[in-house]
């Protein structure tokens, strides 16, 4: 909830005449305007590869922007200063995390989407099978945070040193914060999995051995269309569109943890708890106002932001708030878009909340909303992917094609078609999954 209506920065950072003037938050998702959306897409339509391009380096320049500052405020001296003070600061961070911030839904809510769009177009006059061909073009460009920490995991498996879990915890502990809430993990959380880890050696070998495998598919795939010399521009974009927004999630991530010293500082003297300061708005933060709800707000809430006023709603939603939103249906067969192929039949294990991750057993569907770092345990139990959310750039799609798990994403309906201990057909490779008969 600690954010800022985003339109107007959205509108300068992406220098189109475009702005968001609506958007929703519904069960922790985000839901743009549909006629915004796309007027957005169109819009995009209309941009050549060279604007694309260009928005890639500007939006790297802004995550290692983000990342010096966030690391500066978490050594910085808290104690003695007064509320006023804190307040600036902290406006001071969010300004410089904004852009962040602000680019992440473009990306997210049509810049992947319209690229996409683009190869797909293209890979249509060289192959048949242009999902097969997408999907393995479809490389992040250089290891993202999450590939970093299951190596460096790995490694510490094989060569496992108290000193080397102090060093893990410190480089990755703040990974499942989201939105200034969550709880770092800790040395046992990452001994826990540790444990869990059957052949380190083996494990590691395969593990590496898979990046260097996928790479080089990408670049063999890529290497097919070097005459098309459209093409050919637009994969590295995509390639690169991949790894930005994972890495932008994990720069506002970092940021939410180095916050956290500053964030309990202007706690104490609103005299509330630390874990209270998410759900404030930032206009209750400058008034210094503790909301009335604010207990009802951190057990649930929605909110509306319009021309940059937001509406917190606790409790049952109104039917204005849901209006236009896509409603999950179960079906006897859900449809996504394949992330990693392959065929498999197993009992599903449906987790719809962090709370559920400890019901996950080896060689069952994991099923799932999305899944986020925390969820890496779980993925590597399971022997298949089903997502509600997410597209090819997302979090399963990126690690479900370094662990070689079929995937599907963004079905759905996914998690109230299939209940725990059915068999499921996963057939990863043509994007869809059913009850076996």
């Amino acid at each position: 909830m600690l954010n800022y209506s985003w339109g107007e920065p959205m509108r300068k950072l992406l220098d189109l005449d475009f702005c968001v003037h609506h958007r929703r938050t519904v069960d922790a998702s985000i839901y743009l305007d549909e006629d915004e959306h796309a007027t957005f897409a169109e819009i995009l339509k209309q941009q050549a590869v060279t604007y694309f391009a260009g928005l890639v380096r500007q939006f790297y320049a802004d995550v290692e922007k983000l990342y010096a500052h966030a690391r500066k405020l978490r050594q910085d001296r808290m104690t003695g200063l007064s509320y006023a003070e804190l307040l600036e600061k902290f406006h001071k961070a969010l300004d410089i995390a904004y852009p962040v911030f602000a680019e992440i839904y473009p990306l997210g809510y049509g810049i992947d989407q319209e690229v996409e769009r683009r190869i797909k177009a293209l890979l249509k006059k060289h192959t048949k099978d242009v999902n097969t061909s997408f999907t393995t073009l479809a490389v992040a460009s250089k290891h993202t945070m999450a590939t970093a920490e299951q190596e460096s995991l790995y490694k510490l498996a094989v060569d496992f040193s108290e000193e080397g879990l102090e060093k893990h915890t410190e480089r990755f502990c703040w990974q499942d914060m989201r939105h200034f809430k969550g709880t770092p993990f800790t040395k046992e959380f990452y001994r826990q999995r540790i444990k869990e880890i059957k052949e380190p050696e083996k494990t590691l070998a395969e593990f590496e051995a898979n990046l260097k495998e996928l790479e080089a598919k990408a670049e063999e795939e890529a290497a097919k269309y070097a005459v098309d010399k459209e093409l050919s521009a637009w994969i590295p974009v995509l390639r690169d569109i991949i790894t930005l927004r994972t890495d932008k999630k994990d720069a506002l991530t970092h940021f939410g943890y180095c916050s956290m010293p500053l964030l309990a500082a202007m706690a104490q003297q609103l005299d509330v708890r630390s874990e209270e300061m998410p759900y404030f708005t930032i206009e209750e933060l400058d008034a210094k106002q503790i909301p009335s709800d604010l207990k009802e707000r951190m057990e649930h809430y929605n909110d509306d932001l319009v021309n940059g006023k937001t509406v917190i709603y606790t409790g049952t939603p109104p039917a204005s708030l849901l209006k236009g939103l896509p409603i999950a249906k179960a079906s006897k067969e859900v449809r996504g878009m394949s992330c990693y192929p392959g065929t498999i039949e197993a009992p599903a294990c449906v987790i719809k909340t962090k709370a559920q991750l400890n019901k996950m057993k080896p060689g069952r569907i994991l099923v799932t909303t999305m899944t986020t770092p925390d969820y890496i345990a779980a993925i590597e139990k399971s022997v298949g992917i089903i997502t509600d959310e997410g597209g090819v750039t997302c979090h399963a799609a990126i690690i479900s094609r370094e662990l070689k798990k079929p995937c599907i994403v963004g079905t759905l309906n996914g998690t109230v078609s299939f209940a725990d201990g059915d068999t499921i057909k996963l057939d990863a490779t043509k994007g869809h999954a059913r009850r076996a008969e």
